[in-house]
C-alpha cells in the first residue's frame, strides 16, 4: 500500500490547507502541495464502505469489513498514523465525510475544517484511534473484540458500535488496566449490556465512570489471573448500587 510519507502528512496538517482537505480530501490539494507517497509492507484488497445507493454501512458491518480487508504485517504499521491518514483522506474520503456530516458547518472557518479533520481523518493518537478516526476506530475495537475477549462477543459489539454508546466505549478502552484482563472485560460487557440494553437503563456517564473507579482499585489490589468472572459481575453490581445509594444520600431523597 502506498502511505503519505510523514513530510507530505506534516503539510497538509494545518489551517491553510483545511478547508479544500475537508471538502475534497487529497484529491483537492495536490495541485498546491506535492505529496509524496511510499510503500508500506503490506497490500489492502479494494473495498467500499458505501453502499452503491450512496448509503454508509453502518459501524457493526463496516467494522468487520475493515478488519477483514487490512491485514497489517507488522504492529507497528496498524498504529501508523500515515496509514490511516492516507485511507481516510485519499480512497475512503467519501465515507470519511459523509460519517460524521452533520459536525461540519455549511461554510466552515479554517479552524473548524482542521478540528474536524484532526478529529476524523488525520490520526494522531492513541484516543483518536480508538474514538473517532473513520477507519481506525472500526479495525481497532473490531481487533479488541477478536483479541481480547472470551465470550459475549456479540453483546460487545453492540456496545463498541451502535450510536449512543461512544462514550462508554471511551472510557471502558481508555482504562487498559481493566479492559485488558479477560474476566474484567467480560463482566464489564456482560453487565453493561443487560443494564443499558436488556435493562433499558439510560447509559449515565458519571455513573459508569464512578463504577470504574472503583472497580479500579480492587483489579489493582490482586493478581489479574486471579479475578473471577462472576465474582467480577457481582462486584460490578455492587460498586453501580453503592453509587446510587450514596448519590440518593447526599440529596436527601
Amino acid at each position: 500500500m502506498l502511505t503519505l510519507k510523514s513530510e507530505s502528512l506534516d503539510a497538509i496538517r494545518g489551517a491553510e490547507l483545511a478547508i479544500d482537505l475537508l471538502a475534497g480530501g487529497l484529491a483537492a490539494v495536490k495541485e498546491r502541495v506535492d505529496l509524496k507517497f511510499e510503500e508500506a509492507d503490506f497490500e489492502i484488497e479494494d473495498f467500499s464502505l458505501v453502499d452503491s445507493a450512496g448509503n454508509l454501512l453502518d459501524d457493526e458491518t463496516a467494522s468487520s469489513l475493515v478488519y477483514e480487508k487490512i491485514q497489517f504485517s507488522s504492529p507497528a504499521l496498524s498504529t501508523d498514523e500515515r496509514v490511516w491518514a492516507t485511507l481516510s483522506l485519499g480512497p475512503h474520503f467519501e465515507y470519511s465525510r459523509k460519517r460524521w456530516s452533520r459536525q461540519i458547518p455549511d461554510e466552515p472557518t479554517s479552524e473548524e475544517a482542521k478540528t474536524f479533520l484532526q478529529n476524523h481523518l488525520f490520526c494522531g493518537t492513541s484516543r483518536i484511534r480508538y474514538r473517532s478516526n473513520s477507519l481506525a476506530r472500526l479495525w481497532w475495537r473490531r481487533r479488541y473484540v477478536d483479541k481480547a475477549l472470551s465470550r459475549h462477543k456479540d453483546k460487545a459489539n453492540h456496545l463498541l458500535f451502535s450510536e449512543g454508546y461512544t462514550d462508554w466505549v471511551v472510557n471502558f478502552l481508555e482504562r487498559p488496566n481493566l479492559a485488558a484482563i479477560p474476566a474484567v472485560a467480560d463482566a464489564i460487557i456482560e453487565t453493561s449490556y443487560e443494564r443499558f440494553v436488556g435493562g433499558g437503563k439510560k447509559y449515565d456517564r458519571m455513573l459508569f465512570r464512578g463504577m470504574l473507579t472503583k472497580l479500579d482499585l480492587i483489579a489493582g489490589a490482586v493478581v489479574p489471573s486471579l479475578l473471577d468472572y462472576e465474582q467480577v459481575c457481582d462486584e460490578i453490581n455492587r460498586k453501580y448500587q453503592s453509587i446510587v445509594d450514596s448519590s440518593f444520600d447526599d440529596t436527601g431523597d
